[in-house]
């Protein structure tokens, strides 16, 4: 049988991003639009799970930002945080609060934000040689059954363990990826563009 290219195409409304995962044989299904967070150039929209809310990481021209949308309102809301790390972000549900990797210009740097202190404060690792190489992350995502934070840098993957004393690592990957991922960031308040090829053979 011939291989089935499938695509994922992203939907952005006005500052998020929605993916649908389509091939040949399956329709998409319709999505309801909403406004993202206004003058702000999200670099990560993440879900809080404790708060039932959307968190939107990122900056507009004058400064960084973070901003939640509550699911079910339409309303976006500043939340005041700082210092600033900029950089990909995610939701470490366990700890209740947010991991950014942020590249300083000669290396990468942890940091966390406890959503029930609003203070951002640098995680201290041991194993800095294996911590993605450069500020182009194409993925950071958390790995709830090895606690671990997973940075994706193209084709080199870092992890860093989020209990005891967290280090960096590059764990041993064997084999091809069956996908290719690109992340554009976005030039205007409002767009995120997003890119995913992957190959199926059956």
């Amino acid at each position: 049988m011939n291989p089935t290219r499938r695509t994922a195409r992203p939907l952005t409304l006005a500052g998020l991003l929605l993916v649908a995962s389509v091939d040949q044989a399956h329709a998409v299904a319709l999505w309801e639009s909403f406004a993202g967070p206004p003058t702000m150039v999200p670099t990560s929209v993440v879900l809080d799970t404790l708060r039932h809310r959307l968190l939107a990481v990122g900056s507009n021209e004058n400064a960084a930002q973070l901003m939640a949308l509550t699911l079910g309102s339409s309303s976006w809301t500043p939340i005041p945080s700082w210092p600033w790390p900029s950089g990909p972000a995610v939701y470490d549900g366990a700890r209740d609060r947010l991991l950014v990797v942020h590249w300083n210009g000669s290396g990468s740097e942890a940091w966390e934000l406890p959503l029930t202190t609003l203070l951002w404060d640098q995680i201290p690792t041991a194993g800095d040689a294996d911590a993605p190489a450069d500020s182009g992350l194409s993925g950071l995502l958390i790995d709830p059954t090895g606690d671990q934070l997973i940075a994706i840098d193209n084709d080199v993957i870092s992890t860093l363990n989020l209990s005891g004393s967290p280090a960096w690592a590059r764990p041993s990957i064997s084999g091809q990826p069956h996908a290719s991922i690109k992340t554009t960031p976005a030039k205007t308040a409002g767009t995120v563009e997003t890119t995913t090829n992957a190959r199926r053979n059956d």
